[in-house]
């Protein structure tokens, strides 16, 4: 069962958010976020064990909202191509929440941790839908998707490419080979 939290915790959280988003997740200190809600840092652990259940409650909360960024990707474009609609609204999702992305690509995930589990399983859920289960797939797709993403927030690129056209090369490339998988699958 998620966990159900206070609205103490539920402020917590808000306010590492702010932090995450201001000064990214290097930044994220106890210290800093209990100065940010004007009360000591021990005052913290009343709610949270330690900084690693803060990230993790926020890679669960950033996992269920890029879950639902997809289902609402696909249910605008119901006639768009399934696979294009699903990275199209990952891309979209993680570029409006770059920090919070890199947290949850930087961090390894915890799947002990019940609602980062929960919220990864539909993450994996989008992932199948868009390969139709290959895992291999799956994962080459996750890849491709995290790199291009990570390319653009961080501004990678140089100027004059054209990043529309760079996902929509990767993608149907990677669709392509959905259609002739390699030997030995």
């Amino acid at each position: 069962m998620l966990q159900h939290r206070s609205v103490r915790a539920a402020e917590i959280l808000a306010a590492a958010r702010e932090v995450l988003e201001e000064v990214g997740f290097d930044g994220l200190r106890m210290r800093t976020l209990a100065t940010r809600l004007g009360i000591t840092a021990p005052a913290l652990y009343a709610h949270f064990r330690d900084k690693r259940e803060i990230e993790n409650a926020l890679i669960a909360e950033g996992l269920r909202e890029q879950g639902a960024a997809l289902a609402q990707a696909r249910a605008a474009e119901p006639a768009r191509d399934e696979t294009e609609t699903i990275w199209a609204g990952f891309r979209q999702w993680a570029l409006a929440n770059p920090a919070l992305h890199k947290l949850i690509a930087a961090r390894a995930l915890d799947f002990d941790d019940e609602e980062v589990a929960a919220a990864e399983a539909v993450g994996v859920a989008n992932v199948r839908r868009s390969t139709g289960g290959d895992r291999t797939a799956g994962v080459a797709f996750w890849a491709f998707a995290f790199g291009m993403v990570e390319l653009e927030i961080s501004g990678r690129v140089p100027p004059g490419y054209d990043l529309d056209a760079a996902w929509t090369y990767g993608l149907r490339a990677l669709t392509a080979a959905l259609a002739e998988p390699p030997d030995g699958r």
